[in-house]
């Protein structure tokens, strides 16, 4: 979600109310979201009770500093980032230092299940990449 969805969503009782009752809806903030023109729509969105994601940390837009406002569930880590610090030993203590503010790390670009253990040790909530096929969406009900 850019800037301009984010203010029609946060200043649309019927969005809010649609958003409150899906239950799994998060909104993903984009990585060129203007953080600093926008905090009172972020802390809006946050107070009506939606779920906030923050997307590509790392990719040099969505920066530490978003990550420290407290008003995301979670984080996505961007893959070129991941694929760099997954390498380095402190990862797991990167890892721990972002869960101080968001308490779910996504990791985008895995691609090996080999690269699994190493991401459950570090605490990593959840992957996406290719290491899963894609499932159109009339069968996501049999991963359930």
């Amino acid at each position: 979600m850019d800037s301009v969805q984010a203010r029609l969503c946060a200043f649309d009782s019927e969005i809010i109310e649609l958003l409150d009752r899906l239950e799994f809806a998060r909104l993903e903030i984009k990585e060129d979201f203007e953080f600093q023109d926008n905090q009172s729509v972020l802390k809006t969105l946050k107070n009506a009770g939606c779920r906030l994601f923050l997307d590509d940390l790392g990719s040099g837009r969505a920066n530490v500093t978003a990550l420290t406002t407290g008003y995301f569930e979670a984080v996505k880590l961007d893959r070129t980032f991941y694929r760099h610090e997954v390498l380095k030993p402190n990862f797991n203590i990167l890892m721990k230092n972002i869960m101080v503010y968001c308490p779910y790390v996504i990791t985008k670009g895995v691609e090996q299940r080999r690269e699994l253990p190493a991401l459950i040790d570090a605490g990593v909530t959840a992957v996406q990449g290719y290491i899963y096929r894609s499932v159109p969406f009339h069968k996501v009900h049999t991963l359930l």
